[in-house]
């Protein structure tokens, strides 16, 4: 059976028995704004840890900058960090003009007790069908990184961060161009 209460989860938690919980699923504000409901709240892991089994998981969904500070105290309270998902969003968020829209959230799952304790069901699907994936002998990004160069290692021309030859640049523009040192003439 599964049971959703609705409440602030500080005073929820107060009332409930310890170690009673098998999973908590929390997208808490992560105060990123000034609206009036976005306030980081403090005081509810250790209250969280006392209501969780000793096997139990918590998935956190935020943003890194809410969650990263968040590892530290997880880990004292006995949560190992076991896996994230990355959830794209289709519309970034974020109220500021000085930084990148976000539009993705992280989903945490931090665990305790022994990992092969923790209920997990092996991801399937019903129309699976065996089949045998070879190995290519070279990534296929790979194909054609090597143009200009000959066993591995760059010939008389070397190759432009592009991929182009400078073979196509004159050896004085191409000397001061591979002189990093800012002195002009030859780069040996």
């Amino acid at each position: 059976m599964i049971e959703v209460i609705d409440g602030d989860c500080r005073e929820v938690m107060a009332k409930m028995p310890e170690a009673s919980i098998d999973c908590c699923i929390t997208d808490p504000p992560y105060g990123d704004t000034n609206l009036s409901w976005d306030s980081k709240q403090d005081g509810w892991l250790a209250p969280l840890a006392r209501v969780l089994k000793p096997n139990a998981g918590v998935w956190i969904f935020g943003s890194l900058r809410f969650i990263a500070p968040m590892f530290e105290q997880l880990l004292q309270l006995g949560f190992n960090y076991s896996q994230d998902i990355v959830w794209e969003k289709q519309n970034g968020t974020g109220f500021l003009n000085d930084r990148f829209r976000r539009v993705h959230e992280h989903a945490v799952l931090f665990y305790r007790g022994k990992w092969s304790e923790i209920y997990k069901r092996p991801q399937t699907t019903l129309n699976m069908k065996a089949r045998v994936v070879k190995k290519q002998s070279t990534p296929h990004h790979w194909h054609g990184a090597t143009k200009g160069m000959k066993n591995g290692t760059a010939s008389n021309r070397d190759l432009l961060s592009d991929g182009s030859v400078l073979s196509d640049v004159s050896s004085t523009v191409a000397s001061r161009i591979l002189d990093w040192t800012g002195n002009t003439g030859s780069t040996a």
